[in-house]
C-alpha cells in the first residue's frame, strides 16, 4: 500500500544555493505528500536532471555559475511537461517574468510566503495534470479522426466502383458522370443491356450523405442489379425493391428516390417507373 502511494506522489525538485531557503521550502511542503529532492545550487540540479525528471521544479533565479534559467531549460529539455516555479527577489521580477515567457509556470517573490508557495505548487501540479489529460484526449481524437478518414476513403473507393461503365452500341451511347456535392454521397446508377434489344437504366438517390448513405446504397445496388438482370418491367423492379427496403432497412429513417427505365432500341419504345421519398 505504501509503495503504491509513493509512486503516485508528485515529485518536486527544490533548487537554491542557500541551504536555509532549501530547508524552508522542504518544511513547507513536507506534509503535502510530495516526493521532495533538494539541490544546493544550479550545478547540482543539472547533475540530478541528467538522470531523472520531475513533475515540478522550484528554483531560485539568481544563483552563481548556473542560474534558474538554465535549470528551467534543463528541466524542460528532460521533460516538456515539467512545471517550473521561479523564486526571485524584488529586484529580479522582470527576469522572472522573462522566465515565464520561456516556460516557467509562475514565480514567487522573496521572502517566500508559505501559503502562497503551497497554493502555487498545487496550481502548477494541477496545470501539468490538465496538460497531460488534454494531450491524451487530443491524441485519442486524432487517432479517431484518422480512423474516420480511412473509413471515408475506403467507402468513397467502394462507392466509385459502383459507377457503371459506359455503353456504346451502333444506335446509342450511354454514360454516367458522377460528381457528389461532398466526397461521399448516396447516389447510384446502373446500365444494363440484355444483348438483344433492351437497355435498362436505373438512377437512385438515397437521403443524406456520408458513410451511412454509402453503406445503404451499396447494399441497394446489389439488389437493383439482381432485379434488373431478371429482365422484368420497371414497375416490377421498383415494387420488389420497395419490399426489400421495407424488410431490410425498416426503422432506419432513410428513404430514396428511384427511377428506372427500359428502352427498346429496335422499335424505340420506352417504359419507365419512378418513386420518391416522402416530402
Amino acid at each position: 500500500m505504501d509503495v503504491k502511494m509513493k509512486k503516485s506522489m508528485p515529485s518536486i525538485l527544490l533548487v537554491d544555493d542557500d541551504r536555509n531557503i532549501l530547508f524552508l521550502l522542504s518544511e513547507a511542503l513536507k506534509r503535502e505528500n510530495y516526493q521532495l529532492t533538494t539541490a544546493n545550487g544550479g550545478e547540482k540540479a543539472l547533475v540530478i536532471l541528467k538522470d531523472r525528471y520531475f513533475d515540478l521544479i522550484i528554483s531560485d533565479l539568481q544563483m552563481p555559475k548556473v542560474d534558474g534559467i538554465e535549470v528551467l531549460q534543463a528541466g524542460k529539455q528532460k521533460n516538456p511537461d515539467t512545471e517550473v516555479l521561479i523564486v526571485t527577489g524584488y529586484g529580479s521580477i522582470k527576469s522572472a517574468v522573462n522566465a515565464m515567457k520561456m516556460g516557467a509556470f509562475e514565480y514567487l517573490s522573496k521572502p517566500v510566503d508559505v501559503e502562497e508557495l503551497r497554493l502555487k505548487v498545487a496550481q502548477a501540479l494541477k496545470h501539468k495534470e490538465l496538460k497531460i489529460q488534454i494531450a491524451e484526449q487530443q491524441k485519442a481524437l486524432n487517432e479517431y479522426h484518422e480512423l474516420i478518414q480511412r473509413d471515408l476513403k475506403l467507402a468513397e473507393q467502394v462507392h466509385q466502383s459502383l459507377i457503371p461503365e459506359a455503353l456504346s452500341l451502333e444506335k446509342i451511347d450511354i454514360g454516367v458522370k458522377y460528381k457528389p456535392m461532398i466526397g461521399l454521397g448516396g447516389d447510384f446508377a446502373d446500365i444494363y443491356y440484355d444483348g438483344k434489344a433492351s437497355i435498362y437504366l436505373t438512377l437512385i438517390d438515397v437521403t443524406g450523405h456520408g458513410i451511412s448513405a454509402a453503406l445503404l446504397v451499396n447494399r441497394i445496388s446489389s439488389e437493383v442489379r439482381k432485379l434488373v438482370r431478371e429482365e422484368i418491367e420497371p414497375n416490377e423492379i421498383l415494387f420488389h425493391l420497395n419490399n426489400f427496403i421495407i424488410d431490410v432497412f425498416d426503422q432506419t429513417g432513410m428513404f430514396l428516390t428511384a427511377f428506372t427505365t427500359k428502352f427498346n432500341i429496335s422499335d424505340y419504345s420506352f417504359t419507365y417507373s419512378g418513386s420518391a421519398h416522402p416530402a
